[in-house]
């Protein structure tokens, strides 16, 4: 009898570990079909080929989900690099970025583009080696070169962008903590000169100093008192989460806390909020379902503005990133 009731435990607890298997095969599954259902609305969408941060967003969505070595991904890498050949990293229109009447030529090249929107991705499809090192070292040749934002000493902070117009405009911190991310993600990939470890140490102090412990938050920029916003909060987040430092570390965790528990239900927010999934996923059922009804048309809680709304592929590109990439890091983790 004893053994009858040791065998009928034992099938219970492998049908239960059965259950949940499948049940982490679908919590996995649905980041993937979500992801292809967003990829597919950014190709239907004509006017995603003229830009570039939808091309590399789509482009990585794709890469995350079907592989570097998959026809559509180089295909959409051949667009993309088609697109910097003629254009080179600019926006390719211009740009007053302060709001302050100074206008920023079509050429002009803004960091953030080169250490998130553009450069992570190109430095994961060199490691997958589906590009050569070359374009690499022309951003990384870029982003040193780039001026400071101030000289007000106190740890480091670069420019917005390669323009004169933005030197000396004040640091704007979501920028300057991507700066070391990236640089940091090309140091561990031997892209880098003796000097990038100080730089990025720099930037880790001015960083520290910015830090607004009351306010869970950092000044979005010098130049005002506004605080950053939960988009830019998350990316900052994100960025502290991968340096190693400790302290910064520690911001990243309180600062994602508090977004959490205080979220704000905004097109552009979600975009952070499923940035930070990989760090903090206790919401993520809640995000999932908030995403899937704004994609289907039937979410009427969300606000949007002219820029993030579910028109505009670049929006839609991002999202399709960041659902993939929690798609990866379940099946790596969970």
């Amino acid at each position: 009898m004893l053994k009858k009731a040791s065998i009928s435990i034992l099938f219970f607890f492998v049908a239960l570990a059965a259950c949940q298997k499948s049940r982490i095969d679908y919590d996995s599954l649905k980041w993937r079909d979500l992801t292809i259902k967003l990829i597919e609305e950014v190709d239907s969408m004509s006017q995603n080929s003229s830009d570039l941060h939808t091309l590399s967003y789509n482009l990585y969505a794709k890469a995350l989900i079907y592989g570097w070595n998959n026809k559509d991904v180089e295909s959409e890498l051949n667009a993309l690099m088609y697109f910097i050949n003629q254009n080179g990293f600019s926006f390719n229109k211009e740009f007053d970025a302060f709001g302050d009447g100074t206008v920023n030529p079509d050429t002009t090249i803004y960091t953030i583009t080169l250490t998130d929107h553009l450069g992570p991705v190109l430095l994961e499809a060199n490691k997958h080696g589906a590009i050569n090192d070359s374009i690499l070292f022309s951003i990384y040749n870029i982003l040193i070169d780039i001026m400071p934002a101030d000289s007000i000493g106190n740890g480091y902070c670069v420019s917005y962008s390669n323009s004169i117009n933005d030197v000396g405009a004040g640091c704007v911190h979501n920028v300057n903590i991507s700066y070391a991310y990236f640089l940091n993600a090309l140091k561990e990939y031997n892209f880098y000169e003796n000097n990038t470890n100080n730089l990025i140490e720099e930037i880790i102090k001015r960083e520290k100093l910015a830090y607004l412990p009351e306010a869970y938050n950092f000044p979005y920029w010098d130049g005002n008192d506004r605080l950053t916003d939960q988009n830019h909060l998350c990316f900052q987040a994100w960025c502290m989460n991968y340096l190693y430092d400790n302290d910064l570390k520690m911001y990243s965790n309180l600062i994602v806390d508090n977004i959490l528990n205080n979220r704000e239900k905004s097109i552009s927010s979600l975009i952070g909020h499923l940035r930070i999934l990989p760090i903090d996923d206790s919401l993520s059922d809640s995000l999932y379902i908030d995403l899937l009804n704004l994609n289907n048309g039937t979410d009427t809680t969300y606000s949007f503005n002219t820029t993030y709304n579910m028109q505009n592929p670049r929006v839609i590109s991002q999202f399709a990133v960041w659902t993939a990439t929690y798609y990866k890091y379940r099946l790596l983790y969970q």
